[in-house]
Parts: structure tokens; sequence; C-alpha cells
């Protein structure tokens, strides 16, 4: 039944209209006995009664509860009787599986046995009412039943030589549930004058230790009066049956801890005798241990084990029990019974694991060496760790604890294998403080017990950090280009954070910055002038030295020099080839001659302009602008001589335009656009072979009074000036009276040598 199903109500009639209203027709109701189990409840305001737990039609048929109501001031009392109807939610049930029955074959129609059957339904329930038949085995319908009271009757005459046994299959049914029973009915032989029974089959107390029969005598022939008697027959046990084990042959097994202590149960080798219990000493066993044997390990042949000589419990009979050592163990128990006969069984007995064993590495000690370069989850050494016990109690957990503050590292745990492997967890830095080495130490533990390991791993350090030069950059001061070879002009240093090879340097001068091969660098880092230098060649150098490591897949770091070098005066422009030759500039104001050589000879000498090494133009004094003729003209230092623009050529295919310039002009300082210079030899002597004598440089002399509308008042010697020039001595005419007397004595060192 649902729980809070509504019931009924209770009502109260009130007598005095005058209560029938207000505050004092307020009333409360509760049940206050009768509710067994607290099956009922009430609403105590308006008195419906309701089911609060579920009903059993089986434990209680009927409830009897007393209600009360009350206004506060006057109650009354009312009895509420309510009964359960039962529900069909019960099968019949035979009281046994098997009726046995027996009877001669003489009987016909007579009753042999009435089947009890034990339903669960009360008396008052009409679903209590059952129907019985036979459904099978009623070979040739020599039985009948009665359907409502379940008794078996013969319905046809009954053969011992056609059918000694008779197995019968009977149902018992409500309408709704069922349930089934066999009736064994076996067929005995009586004399009929004597009355004798006789037993045509060979009677098994075990099988069957009572029979029950009807046995029927008539007067006259058959034709007189009738008497039925029961006839019961107990079957006498013999001791036929040996004991038997009931877990023979392959269940007979029992555990038991290991340091279980003597007298501890193991467990029940129990035997059964078939034979009668009750007579005599057939079915009455003692019980022994024949054989205790170990499978393996130690206590081979010891009595390990005991067994109760009257119960069959196996119990420890010494102390030491050790699974590691011995993990099993055979007992032969035999079981006697009082007639001698006897049934053995064989037990194994397992010896299960306590945690009584420490788990420890199979090394003492362990030593890595790892890469620095390694990637995270890297494998780096397998531990293995052993621990005698079994289960849970042997599967090992593996850790690191100690040595490492960074986690660098952790330990995969391969618990029933009862391995472990170390993994890096992070990169490693071999630059790094405290990176270098690492003490770790590893712990191995069970449920219960741990042991350590300290392992040490040394990190190899990998070529990962260039050589770095501090600083990177150089500017040096300005070096003279005629500076000695083997002359120092920087230091260089370099320092790898590696360690090893790794961090050996060696340096050198990258090519493409020094391709003439001028400078070197030792492997101290000092770069010195390997050869002769040449501004005039390259001016300004950017050396790139070089660091390389020795690790294997080496490594380079850069530092970059800069220095200019300082000219010095070792090339010269160079005019021959003409009597009078001056290079005149015809688009600067005012013109200069750059370069001037005689070659005719004065006075059986060489005349000749040396150049200087004052890289300035010639001095503004030293030049005369020719008004008249829009033309410039040059007076030669060493002679009276007069050069004009009109007058300076200078055939000689070597110094067509478009040649190099002078190689000591300053920067910006361009070449005379009509001549083009010839590089003379850097050593100052003359050349050997030809008939010029070229020099480092040209030298360019100013003279006194030079700019002024006279020209120069040199005190050089003019001689050598030809006659009827353009430019001779009589130019002077033209400056007046006061320059005649300098006229005479340019005049009167004619043809004399400076």
């Amino acid at each position: 039944m649902l729980s809070s199903l509504f019931l009924l109500k209770v009502f109260f009639v009130f007598i005095n209209s005058s209560y029938s209203s207000g505050a004092n027709a307020k009333l409360r109701y509760q049940i206050t006995s009768g509710n067994v189990g607290g099956v009922f409840d009430m609403e105590p305001e308006v008195g419906t009664i309701f089911i609060a737990q579920p009903l059993d039609y089986e434990q209680n048929k009927l409830y009897k509860l007393h209600v009360l109501a009350s206004d506060g001031k006057w109650e009354d009392y009312a009895t509420v009787i309510v009964t359960i109807v039962n529900k069909n939610d019960e099968a019949p049930v035979f009281s046994v599986n098997e009726y046995y029955g027996s009877m001669t074959e003489e009987l016909d129609g007579s009753p042999v046995f009435v089947l009890q059957v034990l339903p669960l339904h009360s008396l008052y329930c009409a679903n209590a009412k059952l129907r019985y038949q036979i459904t099978s085995g009623n070979v040739g319908g020599v039985f009948d039943m009665e359907p409502e009271v379940g008794t078996i009757f013969i319905a046809q005459p009954l053969d011992y030589e056609q059918n000694k046994l008779y197995k019968l299959h009977v149902l018992a049914s409500d309408g709704k549930w069922e349930d089934y029973a066999t009736v064994i009915v076996t067929i005995f032989i009586i004399d009929e004058v004597t009355g004798k029974i006789y037993a045509q089959i060979t009677l098994d107390r075990e099988a069957r230790a009572v029979w029950r029969f009807v046995v029927l005598a008539t007067d006259e022939g058959g034709e007189g009066l009738t008497g039925f008697t029961d006839v019961i027959i107990n079957v006498w046990d013999i001791n036929d049956n040996a004991p038997l084990f009931a877990c023979a042959p392959d269940n007979c097994n029992g555990d038991v801890t290991e340091n279980s202590p003597p007298g501890t149960s193991v467990m029940e080798m129990t035997a059964t005798d078939l034979d009668d219990a009750a007579v005599g000493q057939n079915a009455v066993l003692a019980y022994k241990i024949v054989g205790n044997a170990a499978l393996n390990g130690a206590n081979r042949g010891a009595d390990v084990f005991s067994i109760n000589p009257a119960t069959g419990t196996v119990s420890v009979a010494m102390s030491g029990l050790d699974r590691e050592q011995t993990d099993s163990y055979i007992l032969v128990v035999e079981a006697r019974d009082g007639g001698g006969m006897i049934g053995t069984a064989t037990a194994t007995i397992h010896v299960t694991d306590v945690n009584d064993h420490v788990p420890h590495f199979l090394d003492r000690s362990c030593s890595i060496r790892i890469p620095e370069s390694s990637e995270p989850n890297t494998p780096i050494i397998e531990l293995a760790a052993e621990d005698a016990d079994a289960g849970e109690n042997g599967q090992l957990t593996f850790s690191v604890v100690a040595g490492d503050p960074e986690q660098k590292f952790y330990m995969v745990s391969h618990r029933q294998e009862q391995r472990g492997t170390l993994r890096l967890k992070k990169h490693l830095d071999y630059e790094r403080p405290g990176e270098q080495r690492f003490n770790l130490t590893i712990k191995v533990e069970d449920m219960q017990y741990s042991s350590l390991l300290h392992c040490t791993l040394e990190v190899e350090d990998c070529n990962d950090h260039a050589p770095v030069f501090i600083p990177h950059f150089l500017q040096l001061p300005a070096v003279r280009e005629d500076v000695a070879p083997g002359t120092s002009v920087a230091s260089v240093a370099a320092t790898d954070l590696d360690s090893g090879l790794n961090r050996e340097i060696t340096y050198s001068i990258a090519p493409e910055s020094d391709p003439y091969h001028l400078f070197s660098v030792d492997q101290s880092g000092l770069v010195t002038v390997a050869s002769e230098l040449d501004r005039e060649k390259v001016a300004q150098h950017h050396l790139v030295v070089l660091a390389t490591d020795h690790g294997t897949a080496p490594l380079t770091g850069t530092a970059t020099i800069q220095m200019a070098l300082l000219d010095v005066n070792d090339n010269a422009r160079l005019i021959s080839n003409y009597r009078h030759c001056a290079h005149l500039s015809a688009t600067n104001y005012p013109p200069y001659i750059s370069s001037c050589v005689e070659r005719r000879p004065i006075g059986g000498i060489d005349r000749r302009l040396l150049g200087s090494r004052d890289r300035r133009p010639p001095p503004t004094h030293a030049r005369r602008p020719l008004a008249s003729q829009h033309c410039w003209t040059w007076r030669c230092p060493w002679s009276s001589l007069l050069l004009s623009s009109p007058q300076c050529r200078c055939p000689d295919p070597q110094f067509s335009p478009g040649r190099a310039p002078d190689p000591d002009l300053s920067p910006g300082r361009a070449p005379d656009p009509e001549y083009s210079p010839r590089r003379a030899p850097s050593n100052g002597r003359r050349a050997s072979g030809g008939g010029t004598a070229p020099f480092d440089s040209l030298q360019v002399f100013s003279t006194e009074g030079g700019g002024s509308l006279a020209g120069s008042l040199s005190s050089f010697s003019s001689a050598g000036l030809e006659e009827g020039t353009a430019a001779g001595h009589e130019c002077l005419k033209e400056w007046g009276p006061r320059f005649e007397k300098l006229k005479a004595l340019y005049e009167r060192a004619e043809g004399s040598d400076l």
C-alpha cells in the first residue's frame, strides 16, 4: 500500500449548538493507541486518517485505532477498525521437493499419499485456495489426484512386472503463483496367503531410509470384508559409505597470512558420511593430516599445520610463516569413519602477504652524465628497486626528494615492475651557478616503508655560447702609413661562457676585412701590422677580428677595429718630356702650378722642381694674373723663366686627361683637368733606367712678393730664359722705371746656375 493514502475521515458532532462555531469549535484530532508500527497517521485539524507506512497483510491483518477529539477543554474518543485486504503476492510452496510412497501391486483405487502444501497465505484469504495436478510421469494414467486436497490415488491396476517405480511431477497453483514437487512411488510384492512382503530391489538407506505403503487384507477369498493398514519400513544402516570431502577434488583451498601465530585457524576440511550417524559409529569421523609439504622454499617436510581430529579445522602449528620463503603448502587430509572406511582430500594453503619488507634500490649509488642540451622529458636513467612483498605491498613509487630545488627533474614510477625512470623536467643551463652538478636524493616507497638513493648527476657542457668581445667595436687613433711591420695597433679579448674545449678560443682576422693580409692577430688577441701599409691603396681599415671556440660545431664572435691611416709623402706627380712644362689650372682663381720640371740642361745639369709635402695649393702670391691676355703666368722660382698657360703643353701621352689623381692630394682636391699624374716610387730615390728621376712628392716653393702686381721678387736665379720669349725679362719694363734695376740684375745673372 502507498503511504499518505487517504483512508477515512472522523467527524465530531456537537450536541450543544453554542459550541458549533467560534473558537470553541476548533478541534484537534490524534491517534492515541492501536497504531502498531506507526502505519497510520492523522491530520490534527481535519481528522483525516492516512497511511504513513507500507502495509503487509502477512504481518498484520487488522488494526484497532483509538482516536481522540478535543477542543482544548472537552474531549471525546472513538475506535476505528481498519481491516487489511490481502493482495496475492505470495506463491504456494511445497513442504519438500520430493515425496516418497509405496504400495503393493494388488491395490486398486486406494489412496496412497497426501501431499501437504504450506502456503504463506492466511486461512482467511480466499487466494490461498490451491489446486493440484499431476503434470508428468504418470505412465499409463495409473494414478490420479484430488485437485483441491492433493491426495494421490490409484486409478488403474498396478503391474509390478511392467513398472516397478513411478516418478510423478505435481503442480500446486493459487491461480497466479505456482510451485512444483516430485512424488516417487515404488511397487512391492506381498504374499497373498502369508502376507509376507518382499523387496524386489536392493535397498539403499542412503537413497531412502523409510518405506511406507498400505496393505489390504480381504477374507472369504477376496469376497468378504476388507481391512487396511499402513506399513512403514525403516531401512537399517550398514557401513557401506566412505567419508567424502565436499571440496574434493579441486576446491580445497585455504589462505593464511604470513607471520600468523600458532593456533591461527586456516580452513575447514569437513567430510560427510552418508551412513546413519544414529546407528553405531558408521558416520563418526576422525581427521588427521597425512601429508604436510611445502611447494617451494623452506619448511619442507615440517609440520607447519595441524588439524582438529574431531572437527577437521586446519590451524597453524608453528611460527615463522614467511610468504617470501614459502608461499604455498600442500596438505593431504584423511577422514576415517567408525567402520574403518577412509576418505582423503588434498588441500592447498596459500600464504598471503604482509607488508613486512622495506623496498631498496638494486644499486647502492648512481652517477649520471647528461648533456646540457637535453630536451625536457628526456629519460636520464632507469632505477630498479626490489621489494619482496607482493600485491599492493610490492608496488613501488619513486620520487626526487632532495637536491633539486628548482624542480629540474621528476620520476616516472612503474609500480608493478618495481622500477622508475628519472626524466628531465626543465631545460638545463651549464653556465648558471649550481647547474653543473646535482646531488639528487631519490626515494622508493611502498605503502608503509621507504629507502633512499643518492645520485650524482653531472651536466655536460654544450657549445651553446659564442665568444663575446668586450668591447666589440674599437675606434683607434689614426696611424701613419709608414708604420713598421710588427707594430702592435690594438689588443682585443673575447670570453666564452662555455667550458673545456667549448671555451678555448682561436683569434683570426676575417679575410674579407683584410684582403691584402696587412694585419695579423696572435692568440693573445694582439693585433699587429703584418705588411707595409699604403694609405693611397687603403685609406681606412675596418678589421673584423674573429674569436672561434673549439667546440663541436664551433661558434664565432666578432669585434670590429676601425683605423684610419695618416698620409706620408711617398708619392709624386711627374711631368716629363717637355722643355718647359707647367700644369696650370684655368678653372680656379687664382690658377696655380701643381708641378713643373725643366728637362733642358742649363749649365750642364738638369733643372728640376720638386714637390712639397705640404698638400695645400701654391700660395697666391706666387701667381700673377695676365689681365691683358686673359691668361695666367707663373714664374718658376729656380730661374727667371715665366710660364703661362698657353705654353703649358704636355704632349706625353702618359699624361693624358682622365688618369688617376695625385694620391697625396688631400680629400676633395681634384687634379688639374689637363694633365694626369704618374705615381713615383715611394723610396724617394731616382728611378733606375729611364731618363727621368721621379721623387716622392712635389715641392712647391713660394717667393716673397707673391701676389703683388710685380710678382715675386725672388732671390732665386732667373737665368735660363730664352731670348725672345713672351715671358722674358723685358716684361719688367712694363712695371715702370723702378724695376729697371731689377731687370738688370736678372739679365746679369743670365746663364749662371742657381
